[in-house]
């Protein structure tokens, strides 16, 4: 029965209609959020969109280990991921991975100032 439900909707173009919805909020989202990030920090980020991407990556100049922004980060509320946990070799600059499946457009600045607050820079 679940198989002949999944087909249906298949055949009938929701997912596909799902999917372009989604593509549409995250582009917004993404968008928001970097923009947000930007005005929040000025030269002091360096943000790296990818295409079709439901996070970003923001890069943080300095020598300071990456886990110290990540705990001041979630001490403010935020979850950022840092770059370090995903990288193969070591880099020198900080660097988080911010999700933004979850930040609605309207939290992207209180978010980035938040962030601001508790980053170095």
């Amino acid at each position: 029965m679940s198989q002949r439900v999944v087909a249906a909707f298949l055949r009938e173009g929701h997912f596909a209609w799902h999917l372009r919805r989604m593509r549409a909020l995250y582009t917004r989202r993404r968008a928001a959020l970097a923009g947000a990030l930007g005005d929040a920090f000025g030269e002091a980020i360096t943000i790296t969109l990818r295409g079709g991407g439901m996070y970003l990556l923001a890069r943080f100049g300095g020598n300071v280990p990456h886990t110290e922004p990540v705990a001041r980060a979630v001490r403010a509320g935020s979850t950022p991921t840092p770059l370090s946990q995903l990288c193969v070799r070591p880099r020198t600059d900080q660097g988080l991975l911010l999700w933004l499946t979850n930040v609605a457009e309207l939290q992207a600045e209180p978010l980035a100032r938040q962030l601001a607050t508790a980053l170095p820079g």
